[in-house]
């Protein structure tokens, strides 16, 4: 079986390398991207497993990127990280939050079947 595929767009130069760092280490395939679109880009020619946009990506970049994602690939789950409740509502998107522990938990929640 392949590795799940998560695109990752953020703008932080810290937070992009542990968090792939991080997804790599839990056994996914990491294509990183640092504006919306390049990630369009990989949206229309990659297979991509999942979209995890970064609490860094200003909300009207996150607004665009969700909807012409969305026009693309219809099916394509999306997570958008979020450091409080109130940041996380995205129309077109799951939730989930910047911590490591818990972003990791959340991709799985996404990728992995239930047991």
């Amino acid at each position: 079986m392949r590795a799940f595929r998560v695109l990752s767009l953020g703008y932080d130069s810290m937070l992009m390398p542990i968090r792939t760092m991080l997804l790599k280490q839990a056994g996914y395939h990491v294509i990183e991207s640092h504006s919306v679109d390049s990630a369009l880009l990989q949206i229309k020619s990659a297979p991509i497993d999942l979209l995890l946009i970064c609490h860094t990506v200003p909300s009207d970049e996150q607004d665009a990127l969700i909807a012409a994602a969305k026009a693309i690939r219809p099916k394509l789950p999306i997570l958008c990280l979020a450091i409080s409740p109130i940041q996380s509502v995205r129309q077109g998107c799951l939730n989930g939050y910047s911590t490591a522990p818990q972003f990791l938990n959340d991709v799985n929640r996404v990728l992995l079947p239930k047991s």
